[in-house]
């Protein structure tokens, strides 16, 4: 102005005519075009519902909430996820085949009840993959298993301080290595 002195709206006007800022500028629009389409595909393809199955079957059945469910609520609860179209065949044959190897084996009748409720339907390939687990040492069907029942507890209590303790659900996993 008048006196030689600068004016707020001045300044921001000098600021906004850098070159710096327009390069800033231009990667900070960059950045959050990218990570709106990917919070795009996250909830287009139903990952975070996935994810907190998935967290769930591998922490011992826990949930985030620290409540133990039965296999039949696991059970329902991938019927309900993988009947929803938005998840796809490899989420479904992936979130398959944690129930499998966590639940040590599943139930013949429930494999059948979760593949038939599968919304695109899993190809023959990746049932046949899941089964194949056996060939790892998964135990597939549950009438074989056997449990360490102290283990098994220990697990189950460790899993619910995880959910307890963690402050995002959909990463509370540890190993048994790093616990």
């Amino acid at each position: 102005d008048d006196k030689g002195e600068v004016s707020v709206e001045g300044l921001i006007n000098a600021v906004h005519a850098l070159p710096e800022f327009g390069e800033l500028k231009e990667k900070h629009l960059n950045h959050l075009n990218i990570s709106a389409q990917c919070m795009q595909k996250l909830q287009n393809l139903s990952l975070l519902e996935c994810a907190n199955v998935e967290q769930t079957l591998v922490n011992s059945g826990v949930d985030k909430d620290g409540k133990k469910l039965s296999t039949s609520a696991l059970t329902l609860e991938l019927m309900n996820l993988v009947k929803n179209p938005d998840v796809g065949v490899e989420e479904t044959a992936r979130l398959l085949s944690l129930y499998v190897i966590t639940q040590n084996g599943i139930r013949e009748d429930d494999r059948r009840r979760i593949l038939a409720a599968a919304n695109p339907p899993l190809p023959l390939k990746s049932q046949n993959a899941i089964i194949n687990l056996s060939f790892l040492g998964v135990p597939i069907g549950k009438e074989n298993t056997k449990v360490d029942k102290a283990l098994e507890k220990k697990m189950i209590e460790d899993a619910k301080l995880l959910a307890t303790e963690c402050r995002f659900s959909d990463s509370r996993y540890k190993s048994l290595i790093s616990r």
